[in-house]
This record gives structure tokens, sequence and C-alpha cells, in this order.
């Protein structure tokens, strides 16, 4: 878990979903929609800034959510879905 700014935790969440897809014999270019949850309005700018930086030209369909509460006081979570060998 990222303790850092609503940046800082974006990407993190964003490198560990790419961990997960490449361990699954994928890479960031497999992930084909991410649902972001975050806990205010006012990280949906700096998320999306994130989000276009971390995958370029090729961004998968996504969703973001204001939510009241993340688990563990986090900013941000992310799940995402990737199809991969087929």
């Amino acid at each position: 878990m990222c303790r850092g700014d609503i940046r800082e935790q974006t990407l993190a969440a964003l490198m560990n979903v790419e961990r997960l897809v490449k361990e699954a014999g994928g890479d960031r270019t497999n992930i084909v929609r991410t649902t972001a949850y975050i806990d205010t309005m006012d990280n949906w700018e700096p998320v999306n800034e994130v989000y276009a930086d971390f995958f370029g030209e090729r961004k998968p369909a996504r969703t973001i959510l204001c939510v009241k509460e993340i688990h563990f006081g986090l900013k941000i979570e992310i799940d995402a879905i990737a199809e991969v060998g087929r």
C-alpha cells in the first residue's frame, strides 16, 4: 500500500494492476477496463492525469466513482479487467 498523495497512490495502484497482469503473461496493453474508487471529487483531475500518463495513447475503458470511505484510509482503489492469453 502507498500512503502518499493521490498521484502517488494512483500510480502505485496502476503499477500493482500491471504487475498482476504481467504475472498472467500480459502487459498494460491487455488491460481493457478499470474501475477507480476515489475518496473525493477533488481527486478526479489528478487521477485523470496519472491515468493518461500511465496508459499513453491506448487507454482502457474506465469508470471513476467517488465513495465515502476506502479501506485502510487510502485515497484510491482500482480494479481492472485484462484479456490475456487469447
